[in-house]
């Protein structure tokens, strides 16, 4: 099995599983809402894992997750109780969001209800879908979020979520026709 950061993760005691699981996240049309989805040693700017060990190295890798949107707002509240500049690094709203068996293998839950995920990541030689531009739905720089046909109508959005030296990197999701309305209205 190959990881995004594989050169960052020694061997791992989680197996792959499927289930709904919430995140901090910034809007999406917030400039720091590029680190969504990026693990804790990947965003910038970066955050400090206390205790530095091989451990919290190799978790630093991984999305950071909760089991419920309740344990999600609690382990919030703890930590920005007390830390109110800490929002700017973690987020100002909780997503959710599916993992498949396919997506990784995720950590034991801890008492908090928190996990970690860490990504498969493969290269693509080529896109499997044929899709047509529609609309940029936001656009900075460039666009952030796109909405996308193929030759049968069914609609998919694109979401930029990352960037380094030779990629850009996309989130690319099917959204249900009922649906469309809410984003070109």
């Amino acid at each position: 099995m190959c990881f995004k950061h594989q050169e960052h993760i020694d061997k791992l005691s989680t197996k792959p599983q499927e289930m709904l699981a919430f995140r901090f996240v910034f809007e999406p049309n917030d400039e720091r809402a590029i680190n969504n989805f990026k693990p804790v040693l990947i965003i910038t700017p970066q955050r400090n894992l206390k205790p530095e060990t091989e451990a919290t190295r190799c978790q630093g890798y991984a999305l950071s997750l909760f089991d419920t949107r309740e344990n999600a707002e609690n382990r919030y509240l703890k930590l920005t109780k007390k830390r109110k500049k800490l929002r700017d690094s973690l987020g100002t709203h909780i997503a959710a969001g599916a993992i498949d068996k396919t997506d990784g293998v995720v950590s034991k839950i801890d008492d908090n209800g928190h996990l970690s995920e860490q990504l498969i990541g493969f290269k693509l030689d080529k896109f499997p879908l044929s899709l047509r531009s529609i609309v940029h739905l936001e656009y900075f720089d460039g666009p952030l979020l796109s909405l996308f046909e193929n030759e049968y109508g069914d609609s998919y959005l694109y979401s930029w979520c990352d960037v380094d030296n030779l990629y850009n990197r996309w989130l690319v999701f099917r959204v249900a026709q009922r649906d469309k309305f809410h984003f070109t209205s």
